[in-house]
């Protein structure tokens, strides 16, 4: 018998001769791997959407709370202030605060945009050739 990639058929290989010696093996799996995962993606956006306001108030708290400059030029007075009175070897406790911070503050923003760009891609529907 002689198997052959039929690339119209959802089967991996189909039995071209004697075709009840062979099994035909579907991709079944990966149709519903993908709607596992379109599933899960739109449970996870959604939430998403739904914790955009707290994000957004956790982060301005943050700002405000550990970085309390109104304009850049006073907080460069406050580091160098700080810099100097400590020592030039010294940790910048401001910085050392902020720092830890920003780093959660971007993680929760890339993981967002990450699952936003998951939700586009999931959700484009497939090209079509219109049956010319």
């Amino acid at each position: 018998p002689k198997l052959s990639n039929n690339s119209s058929d959802h089967s991996i290989y189909t039995v071209v001769a004697h075709p009840r010696h062979f099994k035909k093996t579907t991709m079944v799996s990966k149709t519903k791997c993908i709607k596992e995962l379109r599933t899960k993606t739109v449970t996870a956006a959604d939430d998403f959407l739904i914790a955009i306001p707290q994000t957004l108030s956790e982060i301005t708290t943050a700002i405000e709370t550990n970085f309390p400059y109104a304009k850049l030029s006073k907080a460069e007075e406050a580091f160098e202030a700080e810099l100097t009175a400590s020592g030039l070897d010294a940790a910048n406790t401001t910085i050392a605060k902020i720092v830890p911070c920003a780093r959660d503050s971007l993680y929760t923003i890339v993981n967002d945009i990450q699952t936003c760009e998951r939700f586009i891609s999931l959700h484009v529907p497939p090209m079509e050739d219109g049956n010319n």
